[in-house]
């Protein structure tokens, strides 16, 4: 079985919004657990252990600032979905 994630950005009920992106990825569900592993060890690399297990790697509050995302650097927030996203060399 495939486990299926998508997310949207944009509204499409604010005329001024220019763009509407929808996204997805399919993951088996036997690389599940691995997959989440790689990316939560990067991230917890990156950010620390204690920020790492206290955010969520949600595009809306990284570009802000907001929420745990507070006290954060905008540089630190920009490099962190990259990163986790990297793969190992």
């Amino acid at each position: 079985m495939y486990l299926l994630y998508c997310d949207e950005s944009g509204d499409l009920g604010d005329s001024s919004v220019q763009v509407f992106v929808v996204g997805g990825v399919a993951v088996h569900e036997d690389a599940i657990r691995p997959l989440a592993g790689a990316i939560n060890e990067k991230v917890r690399a990156y950010l620390g252990r204690d920020l790492a297990d206290a955010v969520e790697l949600h595009g809306n509050p990284m570009r802000s600032g907001n929420g745990e995302w507070k006290g954060v650097p905008r540089r630190k927030r920009d490099a962190a979905v990259p990163r986790s996203a990297a793969p190992d060399r």
